[in-house]
């Protein structure tokens, strides 16, 4: 604790815990108390004009009691970023009485030393010498041996295997067949046959919305039923349209409305479904072969 006596009072400073030493960047707490008779109007400079080392973060004044005293207290944090001392000044506090007379009081001043974030007064850590390296043994170098071999071949059959891939996809190259192979792949699954309307319809209308994102190159998958037709419209010859409305309106009905199909039914919407697209892939061959 830090007192400077004067004539109207002491001013008390306090540094958190009594520190006198901080770290760079710190935020240092300084705190002025001061006691002042009732009736009094206190007028507190600004910290920032007589602080030259140091950077003032925040500063607060309010009044309080303190065994019955009234207190002026006055709250700094500020903060430096150079090793060293650095200079805290006194700074004045304006307390004018009702009588008109005016008394300026002074904090007391103060030096902190600032310290670097690596201490250099502390005593170096020890360092133990590194420990010889030891050989492997004959069964370390043995499983060495198999992980790299291992992972050799799963090299080798990964490159493969996707290469593989991509040759099987590659196969798929028009919108015709890979709308063809998805419908394939559905009736494989056996959703008609088991009673699993919901999941059929779902994977159906995404084939289709699929297929005519493909040959069209608009988006469709995002549509409601609603929103859809109008602009498969702007596509579709009038026949066609119908059945791909009827097609979405009934699937409407078995995806959200918990509707019932048939095995039969499923199997004639996948019937149109691939003549559909086998007729615009033999008018797409058609066009081909005239240019």
């Amino acid at each position: 604790m830090i007192c400077g006596s004067i004539y109207a009072g002491d001013v008390q400073l306090s540094m958190g815990k009594d520190r006198d030493t901080f770290f760079i960047g710190d935020r240092i707490p300084l705190h002025y108390s001061l006691e002042i008779p009732r009736n009094t109007e206190h007028y507190v400079s600004d910290a920032r004009e007589w602080m030259q080392d140091a950077e003032v973060l925040d500063q607060r004044i309010s009044i309080g009691r303190k065994r019955g005293a009234r207190v002026l207290f006055w709250k700094l944090e500020v903060t430096a970023f150079d090793t060293g001392y650095i200079h805290i000044p006194s700074m004045p506090l304006v307390l004018k009485h009702q009588t008109g007379l005016q008394d300026t009081v002074y904090t007391p001043e103060t030096r902190i030393y600032i310290r670097t974030v690596l201490d250099t007064d502390a005593a170096p850590v020890a360092i133990n010498p590194p420990l010889p390296l030891t050989l492997m043994r004959w069964w370390q170098y043995l499983i060495s041996g198999l992980l790299l071999i291992t992972a050799i071949w799963l090299l080798w059959y990964g490159i493969k295997y996707r290469t593989k891939n991509k040759a099987e996809i590659s196969i798929l190259l028009s919108p015709y067949e890979k709308a063809l192979h998805a419908l394939a792949l559905l009736e494989s699954e056996q959703y008609h046959m088991s009673g699993q309307w919901k999941a059929f319809y779902l994977e159906l209308t995404r084939i289709v919305r699929s297929f005519y994102e493909d040959i069209y190159f608009i988006h469709l998958q995002e549509l409601t039923t609603s929103e859809l037709l109008p602009v498969m419209n702007l596509y579709l010859p009038e026949e066609e349209h119908c059945e791909l409305a009827s097609l979405f309106q009934f699937a409407d009905l078995v995806k959200f409305a918990k509707g019932v199909a048939s095995e039969e039914q499923c199997k004639s919407h996948m019937d149109i479904i691939k003549r559909r697209i086998k007729e615009k892939e033999n008018a797409y061959n058609e066009t081909r072969s005239m240019d």
